[in-house]
């Protein structure tokens, strides 16, 4: 296990790359509404009755959250909103986008070393941005659970990095 720990900026980037490749591939399908006498083309799928999912890549859905939710702050700051009429929406985004955080914290990770301080910011990021993984994946119909291959990659990916970082973590502490 020594040869994780002397090649760990390695694995970080390798992590890294697996991420992008997770938010490139399907998270969720939009709705696209399709009688059943016509069919799905690749790469919608059918969902239910009349209704085909169109892939939204995890970038994709980052974005339209992330502007959805600063949309929702500045409206909430005008008097635009009212806050009673968009709190499901103001608790819902923030956990949408904790994907992200491990992305600034394996690059923090790269490009600062580890401090212990930065090692559990970077676990408490993957534990929380699994989570709410987990919870987008229980959110999605059955039959679309299969083809959000991209969220799948990222889960396991979060789980290797979780794994990796406490591997590196005892590591450092066998050493001191």
């Amino acid at each position: 296990m020594s040869w994780i720990y002397e090649h760990q900026r390695n694995w970080r980037i390798a992590l890294l790359i697996l991420i992008v490749l997770a938010f490139m591939g399907p998270w969720v399908f939009d709705r696209i509404n399709v009688p059943a006498k016509y069919e799905c083309t690749a790469p919608n799928i059918r969902l239910y009755g009349d209704f085909c999912g169109m892939p939204l890549p995890g970038f994709w859905v980052m974005l339209w959250t992330g502007i959805n939710f600063s949309s929702i702050v500045i409206g909430l700051l005008t008097g635009e909103f009212a806050f009673s009429d968009r709190i499901r929406e103001l608790l819902i985004s923030p956990l949408l986008l904790l994907p992200l955080l491990p992305v600034f914290s394996t690059l923090l990770l790269i490009l600062r070393g580890n401090t212990q301080r930065q090692q559990v910011f970077a676990i408490i990021s993957w534990v929380l941005a699994i989570s709410a993984c987990l919870f987008i994946s229980f959110q999605i119909n059955p039959r679309q659970l299969l083809a959000s291959w991209g969220l799948w990659i990222y889960i396991l990916v979060g789980l290797c990095a979780l794994i990796f970082e406490i591997i590196i973590i005892r590591q450092e502490k066998r050493k001191s």
